[in-house]
């Protein structure tokens, strides 16, 4: 098993429309947004999933399909802290993706 982390892209947007459809649990990591269509998922990407100075974001990616998701908030650049959450999707979870992808993003 290898863990691969990379930056979200719009061409992500199907394994996340998939993912949030699989999983109604995932609502709550997507706070609300709607993510039920190509172009929502996209928009989401582009508006939640992108560096802004106070979040990062990382796809999990399993055989180059995003899986999953790392992150990182409330980053706080003086005293090298953050906030670390994930979610994978139903197909991902149980391989033990989770730890290496967090280990990875820290």
């Amino acid at each position: 098993m290898s863990v691969v982390l990379r930056p979200w892209a719009s061409g992500d947007a199907s394994a996340l429309v998939g993912a949030a459809q699989a999983a109604p649990d995932l609502a709550t990591q997507f706070g609300g947004a709607d993510v039920s269509s190509l172009k929502a998922a996209q928009a989401f990407i582009e508006q939640a999933l992108r560096f802004d100075g106070h979040a990062k974001n990382w796809a999990v990616v399993d055989a180059g399909v995003a899986v999953g998701n790392v992150g990182a908030s409330g980053i706080e650049f003086r005293h090298e802290t953050a906030w670390m959450y994930y979610w994978l999707s139903p197909a991902a979870r149980g391989k033990g993706f989770a730890l290496p992808a967090m280990s990875l993003s820290s």
